[in-house]
C-alpha cells in the first residue's frame, strides 16, 4: 500500500514494514502542501495507521521535505523507527533536541541505545555526488544514491535517491534532477539490472519535460511511475501543475501506468497495474 501524506511524502506498507519517506513538512510551505495534519498529528503521536513504523528516509533538509523538530518528536513517539538521512538533517535534528532540553522540555540529550537520538537509530549517509552506499535497517534494503538536487540554486544541496527492496522494488527520488548523470553511474545501473524498479515515486517535472519522460522509459524503466511534489492548488503556482498534466495528458495513454498523487491521505494498492 503507498499513502500520499505531505507534498513529496508517502508511507509503504511492504510485507508488514511501515517506511516514511520525507513525511514531515516545515508548516506553512508558499508553494507545496504540507503535510496533512490529521497525518501529521498520527505520526507524532505512534497513532493508527501511522504508528509503529520501521524506517524514515528524508531525501534532504528543504522545508518542503522536512521540519527537524517534528522528526524529533515522531523519533521520541516511535521508538522502533530509524532515521536514514544526510549529515545536515541528522545535524538539525540533534539541534532541536538541544533546544528541548535547553528549555526543559526534554531530559537531556540521552544517546543511549533505544533512546530518541541514540547512534543506532539515526543513520547518516554521507556521499559525494555520484557515489551509492548500500544499508538494511529492520528486513528493509536500502541504497541509497546522492544525486544532483534540481535547480542551478541548489546544485550543493545534497539529494537523496532511495532504492527500497521489501518485497518488492520501489525508488523515490526526493529531489533529483531530471539529467541522465543522475542515472548513469555503474551503481545505479547494477542496481536496477539486479532488481528492477516496480514503482518510481517521481516529482511532477518528470511527467511535464519530454526529455524527462524519455529518461524514466530509458534509463530508470520502472514498472509504474507514481507522481508527487506538485504545487498547492490554491496558491499561485498551481498554473505549474495544470502544464505538466496538459503535457502528460498527450502521451499518457502510450505511456507506462501511472497515478497522479495529488489528494493527502489517498491509498494506493500496490503493485500499480493501471493508472488512476
Amino acid at each position: 500500500m503507498l499513502t500520499y501524506i505531505s507534498n513529496a511524502g508517502v508511507m509503504l506498507s511492504l510485507n508488514g514494514k511501515k517506511i516514511l519517506i520525507d513525511p514531515l513538512t516545515t508548516p506553512d510551505n508558499q508553494i507545496y502542501v504540507d503535510t496533512e495534519p490529521g497525518i501529521r498529528g498520527a505520526l507524532l503521536q505512534n497513532a493508527a495507521p501511522y504508528n509503529d513504523v520501521d524506517v524514515v528516509l528524508v531525501s534532504h533538509h528543504h522545508r518542503d521535505h522536512f521540519h527537524a523538530e517534528s522528526m524529533l518528536q515522531l523519533l521520541k513517539a516511535q521508538p522502533g523507527s530509524q532515521l536514514v538521512s544526510t549529515p545536515e538533517v541528522v545535524r538539525r535534528v540533534l539541534e532541536a533536541a538541544e533546544g528541548e532540553a535547553a528549555g526543559g522540555d526534554w531530559a537531556g540529550l540521552n544517546m543511549n541505545a533505544g533512546t530518541p537520538l541514540s547512534l543506532d537509530r539515526l543513520r547518516v549517509v554521507d556521499l559525494a555526488t555520484g557515489e551509492a552506499a548500500a544499508l538494511e535497517i529492520s528486513g528493509v534494503k536500502l541504497q541509497v544514491f546522492r544525486t544532483l538536487h534540481d535547480g542551478e540554486d541548489y546544485a550543493e544541496v545534497p539529494n537523496l535517491m532511495f532504492v527500497i527492496e521489501c518485497g518488492m522494488v520501489v525508488a523515490h527520488l526526493g529531489d533529483s534532477a531530471p539529467v541522465p548523470q543522475n542515472f548513469a553511474g555503474a551503481a545505479f545501473a547494477d542496481a536496477i539490472a539486479r532488481q528492477p524498479i516496480d514503482l518510481l515515486i517521481a516529482n511532477f517535472p518528470y511527467i511535464a519535460i519530454p526529455a524527462a519522460r524519455k529518461l524514466v522509459a530509458e534509463m530508470l524503466k520502472p514498472a509504474a511511475l507514481a507522481v508527487v511534489h506538485f504545487p498547492d492548488p490554491y496558491k499561485e503556482a498551481a498554473r505549474w501543475a495544470t502544464v505538466a498534466k496538459k503535457s502528460f495528458a498527450r502521451v499518457q495513454e502510450n505511456y507506462l501506468p501511472a497515478v497522479l498523487l495529488e489528494t493527502l491521505g489517498e491509498c494506493v494498492a500496490l503493485p500499480l497495474e493501471e493508472g488512476i
